[in-house]
């Protein structure tokens, strides 16, 4: 009985331990955007320094940048710790 119980436990903190370590990887994974107006505002209020990402739907080196370069974990870690990203569309705004 002791050793179910001891084994139960043992599980238990894994499990919580490795829920944990998910949560924590999975929210890093996406730069966190923000539109051109909610980026200046922040900026104002936390004074961070600002990165502009302009693009067009129809631009081929921005969807390559968007798939490659911003879905690779040390760029997203880097702005979303040191930036304030803001994305803006070039044909929109």
């Amino acid at each position: 009985m002791k050793t179910i119980f001891k084994y139960t436990c043992f599980l238990t903190i894994i499990i919580v331990i490795l829920s944990t370590l998910s949560f924590s990887f999975a929210s890093s994974k996406y730069i966190r955007w923000y539109t051109y107006k909610q980026g200046i505002e922040l900026n104002k209020k936390e004074g961070e320094k600002i990165f502009l990402y302009f693009y067009t739907d129809l631009c081929a080196y921005c969807k390559k940048m968007e798939k490659e370069t911003f879905n690779d974990y040390s760029v997203v870690s880097y702005l979303n710790e040191n930036f304030i990203p803001i994305k803006v569309n070039s044909d929109r705004e």
